[in-house]
């Protein structure tokens, strides 16, 4: 389990990197797209780190409560 979860983080981290190369090149569309599977491969490591926070509450729900506690997703 550890080295798939090391290989999602390390998708992970080459997807946010072509994320910032696609927004330096002004292609704004496809950064957006690109950062979205950043946050799917983080999503899918903590879902198989603790797979009982999933177990009777949606991924994306989860998630977003425990974003939301942190101050840089504060609005």
């Amino acid at each position: 389990m550890a080295s798939e979860i090391d290989a999602l983080l390390k998708m992970a981290d080459k997807s946010i990197r072509g994320a910032r190369l696609l927004f330096e090149d002004e292609l704004y569309g496809f950064a957006v797209s690109r950062s979205y599977y950043t946050m799917f491969y983080l999503a899918t490591a903590v879902a198989n780190k603790r797979p009982e926070f999933f177990e009777t509450q949606s991924c994306s729900r989860c998630l977003w409560s425990t974003f939301r506690q942190n101050e840089y997703f504060r609005p």
